[in-house]
């Protein structure tokens, strides 16, 4: 039968199953008459497993099975019968413990070696989870900023929440709470946030150890303890700023405490377990299970000791109960009055809300358990996609000790370990399909399956000492260690040289959003920092502010409209681009020339984001305009005098020529805010001023915020020279100021951009300004709408292919047609012949993340978003006749 059991792939099994078998001493070989005898067969296998040669068999035979169904498992077939190998092999275990007497805390090891092991394997523990901490994961994951941020607001006595609803279903905010202090010590570093998770992963350890030197004395507890402590899964959380680590510590210890307080029946041990079970309410949400755990086991106390256990522990459980009460009062209270915030989270991944529940219920059970040791979560925050969570050494000592724990069931400590692990395992498989299997779910689990494995480790080794009397430190080491050292060294590297640099596992931790939020905070030590708008949304905003808090306030949101070019004085200007922006790049450059361009990209030679350096000394070189003298009155020929004037303003400067001459400048006007101007130059002469090409009427226009193509045409015939003035808003006449005027052509490119307060583009809008490309600009609170005119230039003739992504959505109109509408991704294929195409795009957010994208695919192939040389906000003279310049607001 045994043969049957194993596939082709594994032909050197069937042989050693075999040679196990025929290794079985006659006298304890099944009787001849085997249907005659039954009860008499049991009776002597009964007996016969009791003896350390047949326990010896037994659990080899089992381990042997269980290799066989771990390598079916790997290979990737034959998962049926792999998982009846892993039951017999458990089955195997559990008789071969059936009834037999479960050692009494004496798995003791000497003092000395006991301490000196548990200080090196807190060492270890340690270790394995600082190095390379602010490297490993890569980035910052989303959740743990907005943690970050809640603690800064704690630290800094700005408010003390009891629950948050920034995170999606809302959350108890106990762990702001415990990261505070360190922020507050130590700083608000990512640095420091992750510190707590390894404290918090270190020391439960140690609790660990503390429960199984407790429950079954400092053997179990050592290997436990150092299964724990290399444990991947457990160090990957161990490793990133969140509550989820907290919830097995804070589980771990009352579970310790308890079996304290029940052996020494001191009610200061009930009180201290009590006051922590309702702690860990503060934590992770999954722990909500775990007082079931606690009154489960309060259950099988009373049952084993009936009214005894009373009598002797009364005062305990009124110490548990009072203390458990005290701590969990102000949540209790919150969550009695907050009752549908409270279970929302429950309400929104629950399996009952899907079609078939029941159905659901089933495969997400199959897929949870497949998860320690076939197929682990795809999710890469918590796992190396697809990667079992278990090691393989790992995984076969944790289902061989299932059947010892299964054995033992009556027993307060195997109990609470088996309850742990259920418990772990149910808080995931209530969940929704498409998270399932859930890794931080089953984390309640995971110092109790570290704890199965050293069970069964730990009594397999007892059994070789039967075989070897005398020998023990010979039996210890030549079983146990190999084995650990194994598992340790496979768990290690799955983490640090697979886990940590896998890509998906980067992409995931937003890895390129970490990078931009730590540029940031070194820039801003020393320059005004522009920000592309896609870094003021999700997922890349929580992580600037946390990362660069210290630096708030020296870094802003870029708009290409009001900031290029930039608006500040004193200090050194860097603009941060995402790298899809490259094509802003030559409107860069016809601003400052001379500024510096940058790619930086992340570990695996993408670019992850972009900057333009600016210096102080160039955002002043720009400025002025450029300044032609004629000693004529028609400004023909060559200038008699050409140089750079900072404005035009007979105050501030004297000119070269005496009347009469005519001079023209040329350059282009910021405009501040898009309000009603008037503007018109005065002094002894004739003028004209020109503005986006066209003649600025006389009685004034409202203008777009940002640049504009400036030309004033001026003939001095008297002795005052000229002044350009402008009245802004309906105010006073007032010169224009040098720091408005440009001396570079900025030219027509980009659209005219309309700004509502809403999603709707009803009322009068916020504001206009000129946009060089689509983006979402988030420069008006959410919800809001923009509409973008003007025309499209096609320079090649053929089939194109229009695209958007629209969070939340837009419609898209060429030459008056609708050519794209709806929410997300769209794309159009169409056939645009050369010249200019009127183009009308409406955009809304109604809140939440927000983006909009142009993209297009040219004939030729090239494609990438629609670059602002493509955009015309006003058509330039060189356009054929018969186009009408596109409608103002």
């Amino acid at each position: 039968m045994a043969r049957r059991c194993f596939s082709a792939e594994l032909p050197a099994l069937p042989h050693q199953v075999h040679l196990i078998g025929s290794s079985i001493p006659t006298r304890w070989s099944l009787p001849r008459n085997l249907l005659s005898r039954p009860l008499l067969l049991g009776r002597r296998l009964l007996q016969a497993r009791q003896g350390p040669l047949p326990a010896a068999l037994l659990l080899l035979f089992a381990g042997v099975l269980a290799i066989g169904g771990q390598r079916l498992l790997d290979a990737g077939t034959n998962a049926q019968i792999a998982l009846g190998l892993y039951l017999a092999a458990m089955a195997l275990v559990a008789l071969t413990f059936l009834g037999r007497p479960a050692p009494v805390r004496h798995l003791a090891v000497p003092a000395w070696a006991e301490w000196g092991l548990l200080a090196l394997i807190l060492g270890l523990a340690l270790a394995l989870r600082l190095y390379r901490l602010e490297d490993m994961p890569p980035g910052l994951h989303t959740d743990e900023t907005v943690y970050g941020l809640e603690a800064i607001q704690i630290a800094e006595a700005k408010a003390f929440p009891i629950w948050s609803d920034i995170l999606q279903g809302g959350r108890v905010t106990g762990h702001a709470y415990a990261v505070a202090p360190f922020f507050k010590a130590f700083g608000a570093e990512p640095f420091t946030l992750r510190f707590v998770s390894v404290l918090a992963g270190t020391g439960t350890v140690l609790a660990l150890y503390l429960f199984a030197r407790e429950a079954f004395g400092s053997r179990v507890a050592v290997v436990a303890a150092f299964l724990l402590a290399v444990s991947r899964w457990h160090i990957n959380y161990s490793r990133i700023g969140w509550e989820v680590i907290l919830a097995p510590l804070a589980g771990v210890a009352a579970a310790f405490f308890l079996l304290r307080g029940v052996r020494t029946k001191n009610a200061w041990w009930y009180a201290a377990s009590g006051a922590m079970l309702s702690a860990g309410m503060y934590t992770y949400i999954s722990f909500r299970i775990i007082p079931f755990v606690f009154l489960a086991i309060f259950l099988l106390l009373l049952i084993r000791g009936r009214l005894t256990f009373l009598r002797q522990h009364w005062l305990g459980l009124i110490a548990f109960a009072v203390a458990a009460f005290l701590v969990f009062a102000p949540l209790g209270k919150w969550a009695w009055e907050n009752q549908d915030r409270f279970n929302a989270r429950f309400r929104e991944v629950s399996v009952f809300k899907v079609e078939e529940p029941l159905e659901s219920l089933g495969e997400n059970i199959g897929r949870q358990l497949a998860m320690f040791n076939y197929r682990g979560p795809p999710f890469p925050h918590q796992n190396l996609p697809g990667e079992p969570m278990l090691s393989t050494p790992f995984a076969i000592l944790f289902a061989l000790g299932i059947g010892l724990v299964v054995a033992r069931l009556a027993k307060p400590g195997y109990a609470f370990a088996a309850l742990f692990i259920a418990a772990g395992i149910a808080t995931a498989v209530l969940a929704i399909p498409e998270e399932t299997p859930h890794a931080h779910r089953s984390i309640m689990a995971v110092p109790m399956v570290a704890l199965v494995a050293g069970l069964f480790l730990s009594e397999a080794s007892l059994a070789v000492e039967g075989l070897l009397p005398g020998r023990t430190k010979v039996a210890v080491v030549a079983l146990i260690f190999p084995l650990l050292a194994l598992a340790a060294a496979l768990e290690a590297d799955t983490y640090f040289n697979k886990q940590a640099h896998d890509p998906r596992v980067w992409n995931d931790f937003v890895g390129d959003a970490t990078q931009v939020a730590r540029y940031v905070e070194r820039a801003s030590e020393d320059h005004d920092v522009y920000l592309a708008p896609i870094y003021y949304h999700f997922p890349y905003q929580s992580r600037v502010e946390f990362i660069a808090y210290d630096e708030r306030g020296k870094y802003q949101p870029l708009n290409h409209a009001e900031d290029v070019p930039a608006q500040t004085a004193g200090r050194d200007v860097v603009y941060v681009l995402q790298p899809r922006e490259e094509v802003l790049l030559p409107h860069l450059r016809r601003v400052y020339p001379n500024g510096i361009f940058e790619e930086h990209l992340n570990p695996f030679e993408s670019v992850a984001f972009m900057t333009y350096h600016v210096s102080q000394a160039e955002i002043e070189a720009v400025r002025g305009l450029e300044t032609r003298y004629y000693d004529n009155a028609n400004w023909e020929g060559p200038p008699a005098v050409a140089r750079r004037e900072a404005a035009i303003d007979a105050e501030q400067g004297s000119s070269p020529l005496a009347p009469p001459y005519t001079v023209e400048w040329t350059g282009s006007l910021y405009v501040p805010s898009s309000v009603f101007y008037r503007m018109r130059v005065e002094g002894e002469g004739q003028a004209t001023v020109e503005l986006d090409g066209e003649a600025f009427p006389a009685d004034g226009r409202r203008l777009e915020t940002g640049l504009h193509p400036l030309r004033v045409r001026y003939r001095q015939t008297g002795a005052r020279g000229a002044t350009l003035v402008w009245e802004i808003g309906g105010g006073t006449a007032q010169a224009v100021p040098p720091q408005v005027l440009y001396a570079f052509d900025v030219g027509l490119n980009g659209l005219q951009a309309t700004y509502w307060t809403n999603y709707t583009f009803e009322g009068e809008p916020a504001f206009l300004q000129i946009d060089r490309a689509v983006f979402a600009n988030d420069i008006v609170p959410g919800p809001y709408s923009i509409e973008w005119n003007g025309w499209l230039w096609v320079d090649q003739p053929g089939d194109y292919t229009l695209s958007v992504f629209a969070d939340d959505g837009l419609q898209l109109y060429l030459d008056d047609d609708l050519v794209l509408t709806g929410e997300g991704y769209q794309d159009a294929a169409l056939n645009l012949g050369e010249g200019y195409h009127k183009v009308h795009l409406r955009y809304w957010q109604s809140g939440g993340g927000a983006l909009i994208e142009l993209a297009w695919t040219k004939p030729d192939g090239e494609e990438g978003l629609v670059p602002p040389e493509a955009f015309f906000y006003r058509l330039p003279s060189s356009a054929p006749a018969g186009l009408s310049q596109p409608n103002r607001y």
